[in-house]
């Protein structure tokens, strides 16, 4: 039987996140994930297929950028993402596209983390169109009830030139999707609104399957507002998750390198240490990893990263203390978060001291009023009980934008076993190809079209079936 941990492998492996597109020689995918060829406009610019679409936006204008500006595309909501690309006009340029978290009130990345991801892009991702730069792990900023410091519920993808030369024209939507928020390009004033009533970025997102929708950030201290220095060789960071939960990876932020290919370690032990500080030597892990830059990432940009596949599955269980041990062997430098006395209940019982030294073998230091900035990923649904199954609930069925100009996000909730979704008109008359989909809830992307023609404007109906026979209209 295959585990968790190996299927998330082979879903990192196999669904990177696909950068910069040019948009006209893409295929097509139904929404059921099968290419349609002889469609006039991409909608996946991702390899493989995408059976779980989020966002997909067309272009009708161009915004041409000189160098070192960029763009913004704010997604306005809460989804875990295994892919996307961005629309542009093919050009010999560098830059580098990083997802945030986006302060939407002040218009701009929220200053209180680093980037979620970030890629570095070449002249080859730009004008060649090769599409298969990873961003891996998949970004989850789905998160349980009462982490020490969830994900915030806006994110953005940012796209800014580092090549002095050559321009670049951004491909959007004068009139996008009022679900979307309004997109914005960059100068070294800031960021402005683009030309139009409601202007989008061609965008499209992917979130990979029903598994990654499952994930969760089981404990997480999102805040990056300090740096530990060089010096530090291990990093130890106590911590506890508010239930049972199954760990899959761990991220943490770092600034910068001391080469590209410098390597490091992060492990998880159970604090089992007696004494006011850990022991010189330390008890052996319940599992561990190595990670390294990658090329993708350079330059080095202040993000999050992770590390390489754990070497066991371990489920994690509340009100036990356990110890995030990262060693960056004076190779990396870590970001953290500097206490302020005013953290609420959940991060006080979620976070414990954190402590670090220089040298492997010598006595430990503790870090005063700092946390290490760092995200554990994990599921919930394979841990879970009889005692904590939820009771069951309606099937229900919701669509947004509604009225719609054209695609509207179907969302799903409540339903056993598989879910068919069909879309009919005013006489009852099926007017698109059955999905089905494996999920208890989820969302599917209906792109108001039958054979990659736009329907015309009318009253339409989805009906959602479940596998016990429970329809929502």
């Amino acid at each position: 039987m295959c585990s968790t941990r190996h299927l998330l492998r082979a879903l990192v492996l196999a669904l990177a996140l696909s950068v910069v597109s040019v948009a006209a020689i893409a295929p097509r995918l139904r929404a059921d994930g099968v290419p349609d060829r002889g469609a006039a406009q991409p909608l996946w610019a991702t390899y493989p297929t995408c059976t779980m679409p989020l966002v997909n936006t067309g272009w009708d204008s161009r915004v041409t950028l000189p160098p070192y500006a960029g763009i913004a595309q704010p997604f306005g909501f809460t989804a875990n993402v295994a892919a996307c690309s961005l629309k542009v006009d093919p050009s010999y340029t560098f830059g580098r596209l990083e997802v945030v978290q986006w302060d939407a009130a002040n218009l701009l990345p929220d200053p209180t983390t680093v980037a979620l991801r970030s890629v570095a892009l070449n002249s080859s991702n730009m004008a060649w169109n090769w599409l298969h730069v990873q961003m891996t792990p998949p970004l989850v900023t789905r998160a349980i009830a009462h982490v020490a410091g969830a994900p915030s519920a806006s994110g953005a993808l940012t796209y800014v030139g580092t090549y002095p030369y050559n321009s670049t024209s951004f491909r959007y939507t004068a009139d996008g999707d009022p679900a979307l928020p309004a997109g914005f390009y960059a100068t070294g004033s800031g960021y402005h609104a683009l030309a139009g009533a409601h202007p989008v970025h061609g965008l499209t997102l992917c979130g990979g399957d029903v598994g990654l929708q499952d994930l969760r950030v089981v404990q997480s201290v999102m805040a990056t507002d300090t740096r530990l220095d060089w010096s530090r060789h291990d990093v130890l960071q106590r911590f506890r998750v508010p239930r049972r939960v199954r760990l899959h990876w761990v991220e943490f932020a770092y600034d910068s390198t001391a080469t590209w290919y410098s390597f490091g370690s992060v492990s998880i032990l159970r604090d089992g240490l007696a004494g006011a500080s850990p022991p010189l030597e330390l008890p052996p892990p319940l599992l561990s990893a190595t990670f390294s830059a990658s090329y993708e990432t350079s330059p080095p940009s202040p993000a999050w990263h992770s590390h390489f596949d754990f070497d066991s599955s371990l489920v994690l269980e509340p009100d036990v203390d356990y110890w995030l041990l990262v060693t960056p062997a004076n190779q990396f430098q870590l970001r953290a978060h500097a206490l302020t006395g005013g953290e609420g209940a959940d991060f006080t019982a979620g976070i414990g001291p954190m402590w670090s030294r220089n040298t492997n073998g010598q006595p430990w230091t503790l870090e005063n009023a700092r946390a290490l900035s760092f995200r554990v990923i994990g599921d919930t649904a394979s841990v879970v009980s009889v005692d904590d199954a939820p009771r069951r609930s309606p099937l229900e069925l919701r669509a947004t934008p509604n009225p719609s100009r054209g695609a509207s996000m179907l969302a799903w909730s409540g339903a056993t076993g598989r879910v068919k979704l069909e879309v009919l008109d005013a006489r009852g008359r099926r007017v698109s190809d059955d999905v089905t989909l494996p999920a208890a809830s989820g969302r599917w992307a209906w792109s108001a079209t039958r054979s990659g023609r736009p329907l015309p404007a009318g009253l339409y109906f989805v009906r959602a079936t479940d596998s016990e026979g429970r329809a929502a209209i």
